[in-house]
């Protein structure tokens, strides 16, 4: 039962698109290097 049903309700959930998930990486990416200082914040 396991894999079957975890497909579906994944798929059922809202995805994330990939302008979402690039969005979400830059974002840790972009606090990750102000803490060293880089200021990449101000990059898109």
């Amino acid at each position: 039962m396991g894999k079957g049903q975890k497909r579906t309700a994944t798929s059922n959930k809202p995805k994330l698109t990939q302008k979402e998930k690039k969005a979400k990486k830059v974002e840790k990416a972009a606090k990750k290097a102000g803490k060293e200082g880089l200021g990449i914040l101000t990059k898109d």
